[in-house]
């Protein structure tokens, strides 16, 4: 069983630094504006969860069918907000910071509603989630995910010449040579327990040899997601959305804090976008 776990977490550690480092962007990403858009963690209810947490976990998960890596590349404008796009190439004098997902995820459909400002005579789109889709039907619907995960966050600045941001290797190396400076942060979304916690590493500069240990660190807490030892504790939560909008496409945190989704954990079901009752 030990052979085991040390031949699995290798082989997940040469996935997250081959496979993982550079993925490609799909025909929407391509487009400015579109995107996967990762979120602060967002609360999520749950319905019809069992007593025992170790079971209870496992339904959980059962709920949650999909799993991927998304990469997204934001930059951060003069006004301190950041906008994710399809750029992945860095220059001297921007800071910008690139976001690496593991999710395991169920996804809805967030109806939107549209509307124009005066001034500026601007069309928006907005969440309103007191407004029955069944009824009203939306002007536009995005894709959110509800599960859990691991993310690593590196804030970099380029300090002179170019950097590819969609490849963390290149990001490490550039880090190396003084580049790029910045910090690289990991944090679990949902996933949490005494396992969990110890194989987070503490925040750090970014450089070559903290990426390579945080590739590690999401590659050992990825393998506790079915431990049944009672030790972890699984509890789904929003955590990104993909923009097939582009521009005019506006905050949907407040109102999905005011009426969080609902994941039903029964065996065969999966989530819902419902007000909370």
């Amino acid at each position: 069983m030990k052979k085991f776990a040390i031949v699995f977490l290798t082989a997940v550690a040469c996935v997250c630094l081959t496979g993982c480092v550079h993925l490609p962007q799909t025909l929407a990403e391509q487009s400015q504006g579109y995107g996967y858009t990762p979120l602060d963690p967002l609360p999520v209810i749950l319905t019809n969860a069992v007593a025992d947490d170790v079971t209870n976990s496992q339904a959980t998960l059962r709920a949650l069918p999909d799993e991927t890596m998304r990469l997204a590349v934001g930059e951060y404008s003069g006004n301190g907000t950041i906008t994710y796009g399809p750029a992945s190439m860095g220059y001297a004098g921007s800071n910008y910071v690139v976001v690496l997902d593991y999710i395991k995820y169920n996804t809805l459909s967030l109806p939107l509603y549209q509307y124009q400002d005066f001034p500026p005579n601007t069309n928006r789109f907005v969440y309103l989630p007191t407004v029955d889709p069944t009824k009203l039907g939306p002007d536009k619907i995005i894709p959110i995910y509800v599960g859990v995960g691991i993310r690593m966050t590196a804030n970099v600045k380029v300090n002179s010449g170019n950097v590819n941001l969609g490849n963390l290797i290149a990001i490490g190396a550039a880090a190396d040579t003084k580049v790029v400076s910045g910090t690289l942060v990991i944090q679990t979304m949902g996933i949490s327990g005494q396992s969990v916690s110890s194989a987070i590493p503490i925040p750090s500069d970014v450089n070559g040899t903290t990426i390579a240990n945080a590739l590690m660190a999401v590659g050992t807490i990825k393998s506790k997601f079915y431990d049944n030892s009672g030790d972890v504790t699984i509890k789904p939560q929003v955590l990104g959305m993909y923009n097939n909008i582009g521009s005019g496409f506006d905050d949907v945190i407040s109102p999905l804090l005011a009426k969080p989704p609902v994941l039903d954990t029964t065996l065969g079901a999966g989530a819902k976008l419902m007000q909370a009752k």
